[in-house]
């Protein structure tokens, strides 16, 4: 599969768009426009700052031919941290794992001392880069394990003197012993783009010590342009929103603007989700049903009465 990935990043947000280079276009609902392959997805944008994580794709419905019968753009919006961006993404083989982890240790520069929240245990230095050594708890590289799970041992290779990533591994031991699982980043190729030294061409390997499987991605940059401004969402008029900030999934159709969390509370009440906040709850005595009780057994009473003359 091959796609495009666009990476913006400012000060305090980065946002990425992915897009199949084999992709067909197809118009939405709405009436937008959408790449989708078969081999490579939807196209599909991550759009994260201080406040906020947006995920916007496609929800495509195919037809017995397995060409698209439906499009309708789909989005989601959670509470968002920049340092979301150097732990694992919350859903597998999500749009945002690009931004995420080690890929993004490479397409957005992040700093990767901060990767997973590693503890640095050792650090080497060579003639022409540093060596850092970590681990890694077990529930900060993936938040769905439970129990007691063996710390995940990180390695990380950085040249002389940008400090730009050479290799990074992360070598995750499983419960069996000698078992384990490994995700690992080799840059190749480096760029100068006026100043700049940027890695060019990278490879991410992940594999197992049952040798059951060994995935290989390559990335190469095609284009470095210096952004003017701040990264701005883009998000097409009248997509479908479920928004999670107040902890409930309240559904709004996009019209330019991000909803306040006060509107979206009273978006949440009209849905029948939540009570007004200057309402407080009746409370209800069982004394209260009492005459209902007395009318129903005076009305059995009278019928039993008739039935028997």
């Amino acid at each position: 599969m091959e796609y495009l990935l666009e990476v913006k990043r400012a000060r305090e947000a980065v946002q990425v768009q992915k897009q199949p280079r084999d992709g067909r276009e197809y118009k939405t609902e709405q009436g937008n426009t959408v790449q989708f392959s078969l081999k490579s997805g939807p196209s599909s944008i991550c759009h994260v700052n201080q406040d906020v994580k947006f995920v916007v794709q496609p929800g495509i419905v195919l037809g017995t031919d397995m060409s698209v019968a439906q499009a309708s753009m789909l989005a989601e919006v959670k509470r968002g941290n920049p340092s979301d961006l150097y732990g694992n993404p919350e859903t597998p083989l999500f749009i945002c794992e690009e931004i995420a982890n080690i890929r993004g240790v490479c397409t957005i520069g992040l700093d990767v001392s901060k990767l997973y929240q590693a503890k640095w245990e050792h650090v080497k230095e060579k003639p022409d880069r540093w060596v850092l050594l970590g681990k890694i708890k077990a529930h900060l590289y993936d938040p769905t394990v439970s129990g007691e799970y063996p710390d995940v041992s990180i390695r990380v290779e950085l040249a002389k003197p940008d400090a730009l990533p050479l290799q990074l591994e992360i070598l995750r031991p499983l419960r069996a012993a000698n078992k384990w699982q490994r995700s690992a980043l080799y840059v190749d190729e480096f760029k100068k783009v006026g100043s700049i030294r940027l890695p060019s061409k990278f490879r991410i390997i992940s594999d197992s010590s049952s040798g059951h499987y060994k995935v290989v991605s390559v990335y190469e940059l095609v284009r470095f342009d210096s952004l003017d401004g701040d990264v701005e969402l883009e998000m097409p008029i009248g997509t479908d929103v479920v928004d999670w900030r107040i902890g409930q999934a309240v559904k709004y159709s996009w019209q330019g603007r991000l909803p306040t969390e006060e509107e979206l509370k009273k978006l949440a009440f009209q849905q029948g989700y939540l009570l007004p906040a200057e309402s407080p709850r009746r409370r209800y005595s069982p004394w209260l049903f009492v005459p209902a009780i007395v009318f129903f057994a005076a009305a059995g009473y009278l019928y039993w009465k008739q039935r028997r003359k």
